[in-house]
């Protein structure tokens, strides 16, 4: 038979607000040991990754300077600077291309073989998301001083048409036809001349009658000088 226990018994109770814990201790002390050993491991992988960090832009940083000389050589630079090419140098190029295309082309081409020395992935997503800005505003930059260059030769040849069809009226003076076809040419010129310069009309009628009328005395001259002063007069 099993012995019956009657009478008072022992029992524990809990205290109202307390928090219990069956944790001895040195199963707390164990407790703070890794929770600090684990804020050291994650300050330890936060300065790691700042390393990393450092060291990406600092690999980023060069290849854009890198990436800069380049931009400024073909901008500048005595051999390949495009601001030295001028009027048709600058339009017809021998590459039979556009001089925006092919400058951006040749500057296009040093950004891969940069993006290319680079040690990971992360530094050449970030390289090529400047480079790309950098080449966007070059190409920009290239459009710009093209049509600059355009309109500057268009000037040139307006004012070459208007000398050389002085010429000839001062060489055919005694040719009423010759120099009819040279005034027109000269109107026609200081026309262009006017509206590539952005001048009010009365302006350019202005300039077309002054050169009309230097041509016409480039005639009365030769007239004067090959003796027919009736026919200058």
């Amino acid at each position: 038979r099993v012995p019956l226990v009657e009478g008072p018994q022992l029992r524990t109770e809990a205290l109202h607000g307390v928090r219990q814990s069956t944790a001895t201790p040195a199963d707390a002390f164990g407790g703070v040991q890794a929770e600090r050993v684990q804020q050291l491991g994650n300050l330890g992988m936060k300065v790691a990754q700042q390393f990393r960090d450092d060291a990406d832009q600092s690999r980023i940083d060069d290849a854009l300077n890198q990436l800069r000389e380049r931009e400024l050589d073909y901008t500048y630079g005595e051999k390949d600077g495009y601001t030295r090419l001028k009027g048709v140098q600058a339009l017809q190029r021998d590459s039979k291309k556009p001089l925006s295309d092919e400058y951006s082309e040749r500057f296009g081409t040093d950004i891969d073989g940069i993006e290319q020395s680079l040690g990971n992935e992360r530094q050449r997503a970030l390289f090529r998301q400047r480079a790309n800005e950098r080449l966007t505003q070059f190409r920009g930059n290239l459009m710009g001083y093209e049509a600059q260059e355009h309109q500057s030769y268009q000037l040139s040849v307006a004012e070459g048409t208007i000398n050389t069809a002085t010429r000839e009226i001062a060489a055919f003076y005694n040719d009423p036809a010759k120099i009819d076809e040279g005034v027109a040419s000269i109107r026609a010129a200081a026309y262009k001349d006017g509206r590539l310069r952005g001048l009010a009309a009365e302006q350019i009628d202005a300039r077309a009658l002054k050169a009309v009328s230097g041509a016409h005395l480039a005639a009365v001259d030769q007239a004067i000088g090959t003796g027919n002063p009736l026919y200058a007069e």
